[in-house]
């Protein structure tokens, strides 16, 4: 369990105000509103502090490192591209829980059915919920194509989970709106003129 570091800022600020209102009034102010402006300070300080910290260790989303990997023809047989990225939950303290990234728009649309759970990378196609540790990173499988190589996969094929539906897609250029949570994330993929799938991180 964390917990919250209390660090005294807003002390020699208030003292300065309080020499400026010194300065400006007809009699001089009082240790009595010193120690209530220092008093101030403190609270107002901590208020501050206490806010950011909060904000600093609840969970939070966030999509990044979208990244290419060529498999080798070993593995399978033949060889292709595959792109995923990373999901981080930035939060010193608070895991991420019961996780979803989605597929949850495509222009053009040729699946027909979203939205659609993406594939967790490492995991079973059967698994659509996962789980994030604070300062940790899952990633997720987005699409699979072709390479300019000999005995290259040819489809693109997005790496969704409604396994019995998961069927190549025309070659064609898309954008892809992917939420993960509250948080979304837009890609262009294609192989359209490109003898090889490209994929960016808008």
């Amino acid at each position: 369990m964390c917990a919250l570091s209390t660090t005294w800022g807003g002390g020699s600020l208030i003292l300065i105000l309080a020499g400026i209102a010194e300065h400006f009034t007809a009699n001089s102010i009082s240790w009595g509103i010193y120690i209530w402006l220092l008093i101030a300070g403190f609270v107002i300080t901590l208020m501050r502090h206490g806010a950011e910290q909060y904000k600093r260790l609840q969970p939070r989303i966030v999509i990044r490192n979208l990244t290419k990997r060529v498999w080798p023809p070993a593995q399978h047989g033949f060889t292709g591209t595959e792109y995923y990225f990373e999901i981080f939950n930035s939060s010193e303290c608070e895991p991420l829980e019961n996780v979803r990234a989605e597929l949850i728009a495509m222009q053009p649309d040729p699946i027909g059915y979203l939205p659609v759970p993406l594939h967790i990378k490492h995991d079973d196609y059967e698994v659509r919920e996962f789980t994030i540790n604070p300062g940790s990173t899952r990633m997720v499988d987005l699409i699979t194509g072709p390479v300019d190589a000999y005995k290259s996969q040819r489809e693109m094929i997005i790496a969704h989970t409604v396994n019995k539906d998961r069927i190549p897609i025309p070659r064609d250029k898309y954008r892809l709106t992917v939420r993960v949570g509250a948080v979304m994330a837009f890609f262009e993929a294609w192989t359209e003129g490109a003898p090889e799938l490209k994929c960016v991180l808008l």
